[in-house]
């Protein structure tokens, strides 16, 4: 099992991507996912074996990033500027929820190892996840400011009753995988926004768990209108979707093997392993091979 190193990691390496852009957040992510992964799953060897290749490429690679900037730490129990940058980012949709899922991420830690909660790191964390709300208009296909709609221009999502909804929904949408590319001038994360769907509905099933109820249904608003956005997708690449083999499985040694480069081949599988786990049995194979989808995108 990993030890408690991997969260320090990953909590540093989030605090630290707080001066660069929101997206280099993705390294200190990956080690507190691949942390909790671990725990809460009972992986075969291949698959910890190429957690833990990965997380030291990325440490020796990515070194700016593992620098301790906390030289006097402070340990502290206020969580309050995580939370309020938690709640900024669940009032509308940024970024495609990633300051809420650096946040549970970063939150999860403190409450499991409460001696790595500092003021700093809380704070810098809290930095980086305001960051998320600021991102380009036009991220969505044919939306020309994804940024002025709310939940009344969603069209065909019906509205959530429960979180149970919300994660089979969200699994759901990944039926119908069509790779990142470039439509005219710009480019698109077709796949990256779908996966994106899971690990925020994942990041809003954990606050939910940890006893931050009214937070994680507060983004609920903010998911349907991102399962809407997400089908935007022109219809001459429908031709395009990616298929996979009917065996296929998150715990695959096939793509386990690989040697990754994108943080996100732990972090989907990690939140995708959770909400699977909460899924009727004759759903969960079916959802299980629509993420196998997008895992073999990567």
């Amino acid at each position: 099992m990993m030890d408690q190193s991997y969260l320090q990691k990953g909590l540093m390496a989030l605090a630290n991507a707080s001066e660069q852009t929101v997206f280099t957040g993705h390294y200190g992510a990956a080690f507190i996912a691949a942390y909790f992964m671990d725990r809460e799953n009972q992986l075969p060897d291949h698959v910890t074996e190429s957690i833990t290749s990965y997380l030291a490429r990325v440490e020796e690679k990515q070194t700016k990033f593992f620098i301790n900037i906390d030289k006097s730490p402070s340990v502290t129990d206020d969580f309050e500027p995580l939370l309020r940058a938690i709640k900024r980012n669940l009032e509308v949709l940024r970024s495609s929820g990633h300051g809420v899922i650096y946040g549970m991420l970063a939150l999860k830690a403190f409450q499991h190892a409460p001696q790595l909660a500092t003021e700093l790191l809380v704070q810098r964390i809290a930095l980086l996840i305001d960051k998320a709300l600021q991102d380009r208009q036009n991220r969505y296909y044919q939306i020309e400011n994804y940024q002025v709609l709310t939940e009344k221009d969603v069209l065909g999502i019906p509205v959530y009753q429960s979180m149970q909804d919300l994660m089979e929904l969200a699994l759901a949408e990944c039926r119908w995988v069509i790779p990142d590319q470039k439509v005219g001038d710009d480019f698109y994360f077709f796949t990256g926004e779908l996966e994106h769907g899971v690990t925020f509905a994942h990041a809003l099933v954990e606050l939910e768990k940890m006893e931050y109820k009214e937070l994680a249904r507060h983004g609920w608003h903010v998911h349907r209108l991102q399962m809407y956005l997400n089908r935007q997708v022109p219809h001459h690449l429908m031709n395009q979707v990616v298929i996979v083999s009917d065996k296929a499985s998150i715990l695959d040694e096939g793509y386990w093997k690989k040697e990754m480069q994108d943080p996100h081949f732990i972090k989907v599988p990690y939140a995708a392993l959770s909400l699977l786990k909460n899924l009727p049995t004759h759903k969960r194979k079916i959802a299980e091979h629509h993420i196998c989808q997008i895992l073999s995108t990567f």
